[in-house]
């Protein structure tokens, strides 16, 4: 199944991802995603504050593993 690319920076699905994963630093979010999340930033900045910066492939982790609504 394709991934639907045209949602990455909906703001109902970047809003759902920082209410639950908002808190969480980027170093965390490598261990369950890979190294290469969020490639470039700062391990212990919080996915809060960089959440407009994250490449595509990163974003559309966080996306596919919303819980469906």
């Amino acid at each position: 199944m394709e991934r639907d690319r045209s949602d990455n920076r909906c703001p109902n699905r970047t809003d759902d991802i920082a209410r639950i994963y908002g808190k969480m630093d980027i170093g965390t979010l490598r261990l369950t995603y890979g190294q290469s999340f969020g490639r470039g930033l700062d391990p212990n900045l919080r996915l809060m504050h960089a959440l407009n910066q994250l490449d595509e492939t990163s974003l559309e982790n966080l996306i596919w593993d919303l819980p469906k609504k």
